[in-house]
């Protein structure tokens, strides 16, 4: 009996070994074409790698990702209203077998220096801090994940 415990722990280590888990990383240069990268973690020995890039935004300073992980929100550093000189955020659709982004739609930000992202805890509203302008702001979020 001993050693069926013992086996099943084995194949259980093993399982578990062979497990990653995987994270989005936002980089706030106007230098790189695709802000946003996916990576990985090996969770057996702590390696990382990077899988890919996407394009779509410009400075992704800020990521945030919704509770059910199948939507993704990106501080956007393009301007949809030059004169305004206000910057945007994006939502993204994650492909659940690929992790891949979709671009679904910007919204503006109503604000300069956007610097933090929330979502609700129902994912209905993204909210949006605004550092320079000093301001916060709460975009609805729609069924499909884009941005009201």
């Amino acid at each position: 009996m001993k050693y069926i415990y013992l086996i099943c722990f084995t194949i259980l280590s093993l399982a578990l070994s062979a497990q990653s888990s995987y994270f989005y990383v936002g980089s706030a240069s106007d230098k790189i074409s695709d802000p946003i990268t996916l990576c990985s973690i090996d969770l057996a020995n702590g390696k990382l790698s990077r899988i890919q890039s996407f394009e779509g935004t410009k400075s992704s300073s800020y990521l945030c990702i919704s509770s059910d992980n199948k939507y993704l929100y990106a501080v956007d550093g393009e301007q949809l209203d030059p004169n305004l000189k206000h910057v945007s955020v994006a939502s993204f659709e994650i492909d659940d077998k690929t992790k891949e982004l979709t671009l679904l739609n910007k919204q503006s930000v109503l604000g300069r220096g956007a610097c933090h992202l929330s979502l609700t805890s129902d994912d209905k509203y993204l909210m949006v801090a605004n550092y320079s302008s000093g301001n916060v702001v709460v975009l609805p979020v729609d069924k499909d994940g884009s941005l009201k």
